[in-house]
Protein backbone atom coordinates (compact mmCIF):
# COMPACT_ATOMS: atom_id res chain seq x y z
CA UNK A 1 0.00 0.00 0.00
CA UNK A 2 1.13 3.88 -0.45
CA UNK A 3 2.19 5.49 2.09
CA UNK A 4 -0.61 8.53 1.25
CA UNK A 5 -3.51 5.75 1.33
CA UNK A 6 -2.53 4.54 4.82
CA UNK A 7 -2.40 8.21 6.32
CA UNK A 8 -5.88 8.57 4.81
CA UNK A 9 -7.44 5.67 6.18
CA UNK A 10 -5.92 6.16 9.77
CA UNK A 11 -7.16 9.67 9.80
CA UNK A 12 -10.46 8.34 8.91
CA UNK A 13 -10.12 5.18 10.83
CA UNK A 14 -9.34 6.78 14.43
CA UNK A 15 -12.01 9.04 14.95
CA UNK A 16 -14.15 6.30 13.95
CA UNK A 17 -12.84 3.93 16.60
CA UNK A 18 -12.33 6.98 19.23
CA UNK A 19 -16.09 7.45 18.89
CA UNK A 20 -17.38 4.12 19.63
CA UNK A 21 -15.34 3.50 22.84
CA UNK A 22 -16.24 7.12 23.76
CA UNK A 23 -19.76 6.30 23.25
CA UNK A 24 -18.88 2.83 24.92
CA UNK A 25 -17.84 4.12 27.96
CA UNK A 26 -20.86 6.72 28.46
CA UNK A 27 -23.23 4.20 28.24
CA UNK A 28 -21.09 1.78 30.87
CA UNK A 29 -21.21 5.21 33.00
CA UNK A 30 -17.48 4.82 33.39
CA UNK A 31 -16.33 8.32 32.76
CA UNK A 32 -19.10 9.32 34.81
CA UNK A 33 -17.45 7.28 37.77
CA UNK A 34 -14.02 8.05 37.18
CA UNK A 35 -15.07 11.68 38.00
CA UNK A 36 -17.10 11.50 40.68
CA UNK A 37 -14.05 9.36 42.52
CA UNK A 38 -11.77 12.36 41.43
CA UNK A 39 -13.83 14.98 42.67
CA UNK A 40 -14.37 13.08 46.40
CA UNK A 41 -10.41 12.80 46.19
CA UNK A 42 -10.07 16.13 45.64
CA UNK A 43 -12.85 17.61 48.04
CA UNK A 44 -11.45 15.54 50.85
CA UNK A 45 -7.69 17.03 50.38
CA UNK A 46 -9.04 19.94 50.35
CA UNK A 47 -10.82 20.16 53.88
CA UNK A 48 -9.60 22.33 56.42
CA UNK A 49 -9.52 22.16 59.73
CA UNK A 50 -7.35 23.60 62.95
CA UNK A 51 -5.30 21.20 64.91
CA UNK A 52 -3.79 22.95 67.99
CA UNK A 53 0.11 22.60 68.39
CA UNK A 54 -0.02 20.01 71.23
CA UNK A 55 -2.26 17.79 68.95
CA UNK A 56 0.72 18.44 66.32
CA UNK A 57 3.57 17.42 68.43
CA UNK A 58 1.65 14.27 69.65
CA UNK A 59 1.05 13.04 66.02
CA UNK A 60 4.59 13.96 65.55
CA UNK A 61 5.67 12.10 68.42
CA UNK A 62 3.06 9.18 67.84
CA UNK A 63 4.63 8.89 64.09
CA UNK A 64 8.09 8.57 65.46
CA UNK A 65 7.54 6.51 68.07
CA UNK A 66 4.93 3.58 66.00
CA UNK A 67 8.41 4.40 62.92
CA UNK A 68 10.63 3.08 65.23
CA UNK A 69 9.20 -0.12 67.75
CA UNK A 70 7.43 -1.45 65.22
CA UNK A 71 10.16 -2.67 63.20
CA UNK A 72 11.88 -3.89 66.56
CA UNK A 73 8.62 -5.15 68.01
CA UNK A 74 8.52 -7.47 64.99
CA UNK A 75 12.42 -8.04 64.30
CA UNK A 76 12.97 -11.73 65.62
CA UNK A 77 16.39 -12.94 66.01
CA UNK A 78 17.11 -16.73 64.15
CA UNK A 79 15.95 -19.18 66.32
CA UNK A 80 20.04 -20.95 66.37
CA UNK A 81 20.66 -18.26 68.02
CA UNK A 82 19.59 -19.93 71.49
CA UNK A 83 22.15 -22.58 70.37
CA UNK A 84 25.30 -21.36 72.51
CA UNK A 85 26.59 -24.42 74.26
CA UNK A 86 26.81 -28.33 73.27
CA UNK A 87 28.59 -31.58 74.26
CA UNK A 88 30.95 -31.39 70.90
CA UNK A 89 33.84 -34.67 71.06
CA UNK A 90 33.31 -35.57 74.63
CA UNK A 91 33.93 -31.59 75.79
CA UNK A 92 31.25 -28.96 76.61
CA UNK A 93 31.23 -26.11 74.35
CA UNK A 94 30.15 -22.48 74.70
CA UNK A 95 30.36 -20.04 71.94
CA UNK A 96 28.20 -16.69 71.08
CA UNK A 97 26.22 -15.25 67.61
CA UNK A 98 27.16 -11.97 66.31
CA UNK A 99 25.88 -10.01 63.16
CA UNK A 100 27.56 -7.97 61.41
CA UNK A 101 26.36 -5.97 57.72
CA UNK A 102 23.57 -8.43 57.76
CA UNK A 103 26.12 -11.73 58.24
CA UNK A 104 25.43 -14.05 60.91
CA UNK A 105 28.60 -16.17 62.59
CA UNK A 106 29.58 -17.56 65.76
CA UNK A 107 32.54 -16.38 67.98
CA UNK A 108 35.43 -19.27 68.49
CA UNK A 109 34.14 -22.02 70.39
CA UNK A 110 35.84 -22.60 74.01
CA UNK A 111 36.21 -25.66 76.11
CA UNK A 112 34.73 -26.21 79.08
CA UNK A 113 34.28 -29.62 81.40
CA UNK A 114 31.54 -31.41 81.41
CA UNK A 115 31.47 -32.43 84.43
CA UNK A 116 32.29 -29.21 86.59
CA UNK A 117 32.05 -26.64 83.94
CA UNK A 118 35.22 -25.29 84.51
CA UNK A 119 36.96 -24.15 81.34
CA UNK A 120 39.60 -26.50 80.19
CA UNK A 121 43.34 -25.96 79.49
CA UNK A 122 44.80 -27.16 76.85
CA UNK A 123 48.15 -28.90 77.15
CA UNK A 124 50.64 -30.22 74.38
CA UNK A 125 51.78 -33.73 74.53
CA UNK A 126 53.85 -36.76 72.70
CA UNK A 127 55.31 -36.61 69.14
CA UNK A 128 54.61 -34.31 66.28
CA UNK A 129 51.16 -34.47 65.27
CA UNK A 130 49.00 -36.37 63.24
CA UNK A 131 49.69 -35.51 59.55
CA UNK A 132 49.75 -32.11 61.00
CA UNK A 133 53.99 -31.21 60.50
CA UNK A 134 55.54 -29.72 63.53
CA UNK A 135 52.35 -29.45 66.20
CA UNK A 136 52.10 -31.87 68.74
CA UNK A 137 48.87 -33.28 70.01
CA UNK A 138 46.65 -32.05 72.48
CA UNK A 139 45.32 -32.58 75.70
CA UNK A 140 42.19 -30.50 76.86
CA UNK A 141 42.13 -30.94 81.11
CA UNK A 142 40.16 -29.35 83.78
CA UNK A 143 42.20 -28.18 86.69
CA UNK A 144 39.47 -28.34 89.09
CA UNK A 145 38.18 -32.20 88.93
CA UNK A 146 41.08 -33.21 86.94
CA UNK A 147 38.81 -34.54 83.85
CA UNK A 148 41.21 -34.41 80.96
CA UNK A 149 40.08 -35.17 77.08
CA UNK A 150 42.69 -36.38 74.12
CA UNK A 151 42.89 -35.47 70.79
CA UNK A 152 45.25 -37.07 68.60
CA UNK A 153 45.14 -33.77 66.49
CA UNK A 154 46.63 -29.77 67.53
CA UNK A 155 44.60 -27.53 69.46
CA UNK A 156 43.14 -25.33 66.15
CA UNK A 157 42.24 -28.66 64.49
CA UNK A 158 40.28 -29.83 67.62
CA UNK A 159 38.49 -26.24 67.61
CA UNK A 160 37.73 -26.04 64.09
CA UNK A 161 35.70 -29.27 64.43
CA UNK A 162 33.86 -28.39 67.19
CA UNK A 163 33.27 -24.77 65.06
CA UNK A 164 32.62 -26.76 62.00
CA UNK A 165 30.19 -29.30 64.38
CA UNK A 166 28.56 -26.19 65.45
CA UNK A 167 27.20 -24.80 61.67
CA UNK A 168 26.80 -28.46 60.67
CA UNK A 169 23.61 -28.81 63.28
CA UNK A 170 22.35 -25.03 62.93
CA UNK A 171 22.22 -26.00 59.09
CA UNK A 172 20.80 -29.60 59.39
CA UNK A 173 18.38 -28.36 62.32
CA UNK A 174 19.71 -30.74 65.08
CA UNK A 175 20.86 -28.05 67.36
CA UNK A 176 16.84 -27.61 67.67
CA UNK A 177 16.30 -30.98 69.91
CA UNK A 178 19.65 -29.24 72.24
CA UNK A 179 17.71 -26.20 72.68
CA UNK A 180 14.06 -27.29 73.54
Amino acid sequence: MNKEIKKYLLLISLPVISGVLLDWVLNHKILLLIVSTTKSVWNYLNLSFSVPLWGLILIFLLGFFCKNSVGWLFKKEPHHFKYTTDNIIGVSWEWEWNTTDGEIWHSEPVAYCPKCSFELKPYEYGDKGYSMGSRRNIKLKCDKCEFEESFKYHRDAVVEFASKEIDRKVKTGEYKDIVN
